[in-house]
């Protein structure tokens, strides 16, 4: 994992943090993403699917029976 997809990676751990604390209740991804470091929406969508897509891969990787 390169030092982009960790910090990426914080980011949107950050963002899950934010949306379940109850200031931020209503409030809309739009408006959080520039809190946790995001450049814009479109830099926040393009981590979404990274992770989404490494996230498919370690699973398919453990129904193969390898190791993640």
């Amino acid at each position: 994992m390169n030092f982009n997809r960790y910090l990426n990676r914080f980011r949107l751990r950050e963002l899950d943090r934010l949306r379940l604390r109850p200031a931020n209740q209503g409030k809309s991804v739009s408006s959080l993403i520039g809190q946790v470091g995001f450049k814009d929406f479109r830099t926040y969508s393009r981590a979404v699917a990274t992770e989404r897509e490494a996230a498919a891969g370690e699973r398919e990787t453990k129904e193969e029976g390898g190791t993640a």
